[in-house]
């Protein structure tokens, strides 16, 4: 009997750390996106592009982008990531959770401009939408897994970064370089903490799940 219980801890830990790999590919995806837009967004080139070619040139990057993280999901993030966190938490409710949380939090950015009249718009909508979209995934990785969710640390970083941004000057770039600098934290504070907790899983037997 106790050979069998060691099994399925073994096997549960298992499942856990390859759980978290996906977390980690689903983090970190928008890394090199979010950086690359930047290296392009700084180039004398497209700052002495007209504003309305920017503005379609910034639509079509982000839009292959989020393609990228669709086809991506498709495969990995989607079908693996939430609905392993759904299977843990025993309801399908919190797959729907963590996937509804980003429409939720793009209407959620778009109010917090138009209710605040922001002066810096691209910042504000974007750390909100950061903040409220992963703060569904941290409910329903908490319901999954019921320890301190690794993912609201880009939620916290977000939310920081709200708070800090009457310090930055204004201007569509300043303020696009300093969300996309602290949206890129979170999420690599994100990777190292599951990548942390992965590796930590070795020194936890019978505890490949919470």
């Amino acid at each position: 009997m106790r050979e069998h219980v060691e099994l399925l801890e073994r096997v549960e830990r298992r499942l856990y750390a390859s759980w978290m790999l996906h977390a980690i590919v689903a983090f970190a995806y928008w890394l090199p996106v979010a950086q690359g837009y930047l290296a392009l967004v700084s180039t004398t080139w497209f700052q002495g592009l007209d504003p309305g070619v920017q503005e379609l040139l910034s639509a079509a990057y982000w839009l292959l982008g989020v393609a990228g993280s669709l086809l991506l999901g498709l495969r990995l993030h989607w079908r693996t990531y939430t609905s392993r966190l759904a299977a843990k938490a025993g309801s399908r409710l919190y797959g729907r959770v963590a996937n509804l949380s980003w429409p939720i939090g793009a209407v959620a950015g778009y109010l917090a401009v138009y209710l605040t009249g922001a002066s810096r718009p691209i910042a504000v909508w974007l750390l909100s939408y950061i903040a409220v979209g992963t703060l569904g995934v941290s409910v329903a990785e908490y319901a999954a897994l019921r320890r301190p969710p690794v993912s609201l640390l880009p939620v916290a970083v977000s939310i920081i970064g709200l708070a800090f941004l009457p310090l930055v000057p204004a201007g569509w770039y300043a303020e696009t370089v300093y969300a996309l600098a602290i949206v890129s934290l979170g999420y690599s504070l994100a990777v190292l903490g599951y990548a942390l907790r992965s590796l930590s899983l070795e020194d936890e037997p019978g505890r490949g799940g919470g």
